[in-house]
């Protein structure tokens, strides 16, 4: 035990430049983090048409998870945007139909539902 405490003794400066870097690369993530999500809902603020048309049962029907057509421009576009992912992996039956489920991210469901106006519907 006296070895370790004369290598503490030794290395302060080391173990308190370690302390500070993980505090600041905590705070960095964080920052990002917070950055991300106000361009998500500055991106929710400003659907397309099409787009808006797919998030409606989603957020009408207040599901977490939907199937759509995959081959409608607007589904990748939502999809690349982060908004929606796929919940389940395809089958042939869906595959041949174009069919997936796809999932929301719980936070922006919450969103939408405070302003369905973003989705084309009327504010309750």
């Amino acid at each position: 035990m006296i070895g370790l405490e004369e290598w503490a003794a030794g290395h302060r400066v080391l173990e308190w430049g370690i302390f500070g870097f993980c505090v600041l690369m905590l705070a960095v993530n964080g920052f990002e983090a917070m950055g991300k999500r106000l361009r998500m809902k500055s991106r929710l603020k400003n659907l397309a048409a099409d787009e808006q048309e797919l998030l409606r049962p989603f957020v009408g029907g207040n599901l977490s998870t939907h199937h759509c057509v995959t081959y409608q421009a607007a589904m990748s576009s939502l999809e690349a945007s982060g908004i929606l992912t796929v919940a389940q992996p395809s089958t042939d039956i869906t595959k041949d139909g174009g069919i997936f489920y796809f999932r929301i991210q719980p936070w922006m469901l919450r969103y939408l539902r405070k302003h369905p106006e973003h989705v084309g519907l009327p504010k309750k």
